[in-house]
């Protein structure tokens, strides 16, 4: 299994995040919320939460969010967006924010 249906996908202001399916792993405890965008070969593992409910995330291909990490971004009008890119592997327990 690639999306587990127990998994959190959470639209804001009817915008949805943007995983493929086919090669992008979610764990089943994980939480995509918003204008997330997750690429290629990508995983986000147990009890993470990608918060995109206030400016857009982007996650690059081949990237690993690990156990319990956060990435969250600046809610202000004008602030840069939060680009993670390509083969990089973000620790457990890890807060991005923005």
């Amino acid at each position: 299994e690639r999306l587990v249906p127990s998994t959190r996908f959470v639209a804001v202001n009817d915008i949805a995040p943007t995983i493929n399916p086919n090669t992008a792993f979610i764990a089943p405890s994980a939480n995509v919320v918003g204008d997330v965008t997750i690429g290629s070969s990508s995983s986000v593992w147990y009890n993470s939460t990608i918060r995109g409910d206030g400016n857009k995330v982007t996650i690059g291909s081949n990237t690993n969010i690990g156990d319990c990490a956060v990435v969250h971004i600046a809610k202000i009008q004008g602030d840069f967006v939060t680009n993670i890119g390509n083969d990089v592997s973000i620790g457990p327990n890890t807060i991005v924010h923005a």
